[in-house]
């Protein structure tokens, strides 16, 4: 299998069928480090385009 071939059957398991952009993920990260989050407590932020499935 190709690398391409293995990227193509990955996206198949993610809802948003491509990758996050670095940018996504560091949004998420600055959230949970902003004041906006004090009152965030005994949780998990899934920033997988939903590929877990919860």
């Amino acid at each position: 299998m190709t690398r391409e071939e293995g990227l193509a059957t990955g996206l198949l398991h993610i809802s948003m069928a491509r990758l996050a952009q670095p940018d996504e993920v560091a949004a998420a990260v600055l959230l949970l480090a902003s004041n906006d989050a004090s009152y965030i407590t005994g949780t998990t932020l899934l920033v997988d385009g939903r590929q877990s499935r919860l």
